[in-house]
């Protein structure tokens, strides 16, 4: 897979060597399929690897979040509405929505990215990877 290729079929086996962000929005609506993704800079794919509770075949471990369910549909809502860049103002509007939601549940960057020890989240039956 790459930025030029076109649609990915899911439910396969899709490669994504040295992604970039381009390359993993394409990677983003996957249910069925097994993303295997090789990073260039170490931990760079981290967040999207712990959201999407992949296997990291390194230390043989499923990695997770930490988010609760709530969280993690306030976050990908964010993405959702800037798929195309921010470009409506209902964009706009309901990602400062989402951000406002994220910080009166107490959510910073560190709290979202490196989560309390021990806090898990549920389990989503399909986390395509």
């Amino acid at each position: 897979m790459s930025e030029r290729s076109g649609y990915i079929e899911d439910g396969g086996v899709v490669l994504a060597w040295c992604p970039r962000h381009k390359t993993m929005e394409k990677l983003h609506q996957l249910e069925k399929s097994v993303v295997v993704l090789v990073e260039w800079v170490p931990g760079q794919m981290a967040a999207w690897a712990k959201i999407n509770e992949a296997y990291n075949i390194l230390t043989g471990e499923v990695m997770e979040s930490g988010l609760d369910e709530e969280t993690t549909e306030l976050l990908e809502g964010i993405v959702t509405e800037g798929y195309n860049g921010w470009t409506k103002s209902i964009d706009v509007t309901l990602t400062k929505s989402y951000l406002e939601d994220l910080s009166k549940a107490g959510h910073t960057t560190a709290t979202l990215f490196w989560p309390t020890p021990g806090r898990r989240s549920p389990r989503r039956a399909s986390s395509g990877s």
